[in-house]
């Protein structure tokens, strides 16, 4: 019985690892730009753009990691 489960589950567990790897990725890279401005070394503009955020999104963003 439990290998006819795993085997059911196994799309479904594959997917939101997927997704949690998607989600990690994304906010480790949020997280290097966030450095980068506050160190000085990027622009906000730049930073957005590169997130693919505006300007007041990524404020707000980096507002909540403090």
């Amino acid at each position: 019985m439990c290998e006819a489960l795993r085997e059911l589950m196994k799309d479904e567990i594959q997917a939101e690892f997927d997704r949690g790897h998607s989600v990690g990725r994304q906010e480790g890279i949020l997280s290097t730009l966030y450095d980068l401005v506050k160190d000085g070394m990027l622009e906000i503009k730049d930073a957005a753009r590169k997130a693919g955020m505006t300007e007041a999104a990524f404020i707000a963003g980096m507002k909540k990691l403090q």
